[in-house]
């Protein structure tokens, strides 16, 4: 079956849509009503959205409220675009379980954490149907989730015990593998990757004394500004090696052994104050067809 191909919402993205410069099949839209809206007037959209899991509660987060997921609005959203899927994040950071050491390898707390987060997303699979549900991977960094969450054999867990699907994020696991010491294609390998329905890309680059000057110029945190120095940061422009493993990754896909993906999205570009200053048009012009004639061809 051919993949969709998909990018993050940005207006510069929008312009190049609408002029016929960027050939998508979808713009991945944040779970914003009136943004889905304006983009639906463009192109066929579906939504990402902020839904935290791993807390054992029985019910994900929204990271952007930082309440309880709202499922009318999911449904309504879903019901409104061509989403197929829910997404959810296995992620809980020490902030969240300050009794969990953050880089933790007792057996004991995994194997607690896993529990939790088998409980969170067995309780949407239950709403939705297993066919509806995928687990995103998360990066690992400093800061960033617990260690039991990035561990590929704990995602595999994960979907295994509940049925979902595995939303392969494949800068996250690029990260994960180097900050967990591991080769990234062993890293990749141990992922339920055969259950794979959807694919995110971006460009991974090291945050140098130039790209800490775009992330202050963005508005992040000094405290994050000073975590991410000197390592790879997602969700920039493709670089040489970037492209090399895409072309790798579409070759497994192609072979059939990374599962039966509905689309694959480039996460360059978005919304909001921090991509105002990120998202540089020239870029998208450039990139977006050459990733889409890779995943297309």
């Amino acid at each position: 079956m051919p993949i969709n191909f998909a990018v993050n919402y940005s207006k510069e993205l929008a312009e190049l849509v609408r002029a016929g410069q960027v050939n998508i099949d979808y713009f991945k839209c944040p779970a914003w009503p009136e943004l889905v809206a304006d983009a639906q007037e463009i192109c066929q959209v579906y939504v990402h959205f902020p839904l935290i899991v791993g807390s054992g509660r029985g019910t994900p987060m929204n990271s952007e409220t930082k309440e309880p997921v709202d499922w009318a609005i999911v449904e309504t959203l879903m019901s409104q675009t061509d989403t197929r899927y829910v997404n959810l994040h296995l992620s809980q950071k020490n902030k969240e379980m300050p009794t969990i050491p953050a880089d933790t390898t007792d057996p004991a707390h995994i194997e607690m954490l896993t529990e939790l987060m088998i409980t969170d997303v067995q309780a949407v699979v239950d709403r939705f149907g297993r066919e509806r549900v995928i687990i995103e991977n998360v990066p690992g960094r400093q800061g960033g989730a617990l260690r039991p969450f990035i561990l590929p054999q704990v995602i595999r867990r994960v979907v295994e015990a509940t049925g979902c699907g595995l939303l392969f994020d494949a800068s996250h696991a690029r990260i994960s593998a180097e900050f967990l010491g591991m080769d990234v294609y062993d890293y990749i390998e141990l992922l339920p990757i055969e259950h794979t329905r959807e694919i995110h890309i971006t460009g991974l680059q090291i945050i140098d004394e130039a790209w800490t000057s775009v992330l202050r110029t963005a508005g992040y945190p000094e405290a994050k500004i000073r975590d991410l120095a000197g390592t790879p940061l997602d969700h920039l422009p493709l670089i040489d090696e970037d492209w090399a493993f895409c072309e790798w990754l579409v070759q497994r896909i192609r072979s059939g052994e990374y599962g039966d993906p509905w689309l694959a999205t480039l996460e360059y570009g978005g919304v909001g104050r921090r991509w105002a200053v990120m998202t540089d048009q020239s870029v998208l012009r450039e990139q977006a067809p050459r990733l889409h004639d890779l995943i297309k061809c």
